[in-house]
């Protein structure tokens, strides 16, 4: 129970919460914008070099 506890307060936050655009009634007020910034191209070398054979 205490792992679960802390979880709840951080996923309904109201202002910074993963929730925080959508209303029960309305749906999504808001949707965030995309990246701006590309990924790094390091960041799919581990799918490149670990691929099953």
């Amino acid at each position: 129970m205490h792992h679960a506890d802390p979880h709840p307060r951080i996923l309904l936050d109201p202002v910074h919460g993963p929730f925080a655009g959508c209303d029960p009634l309305g749906g999504h007020l808001h949707r965030p914008s995309p990246a701006t910034v590309p990924p790094p191209p390091e960041l799919f070398d581990i799918a490149l070099t670990h691929r099953s054979v």
